[in-house]
């Protein structure tokens, strides 16, 4: 949870705002992000994930991303057993 405050808290500081290194990171990140072709496998989603997650820790998108397969799967797990 203090990791997520934090986060909120660099999102809303002036250098943010104006320009940072932070900001041109998340560009960046999102960039990336949005030009990542479908991923084959589970290694090859990680690995894609966590390359956007190096450039900005703070790319909302790849936590999402990350969540909605973890949900997907757990999803797919539950119906194979029944």
């Amino acid at each position: 949870m203090q990791m997520i405050n934090n986060l909120f808290a660099s999102l809303d500081s002036d250098s943010f705002r104006h320009g940072s290194p932070e900001l041109a990171a998340l560009d960046h990140a999102e960039d990336v992000f949005w030009d990542l072709p479908e991923p084959h496998s589970l290694a090859q989603f990680l690995k894609q994930t966590y390359q956007v997650l190096q450039i900005s820790p703070m790319h909302m998108g790849s936590y999402i991303r990350l969540a909605q397969f973890t949900l997907d799967r757990e999803v797919a797990l539950y119906t194979r057993k029944q």
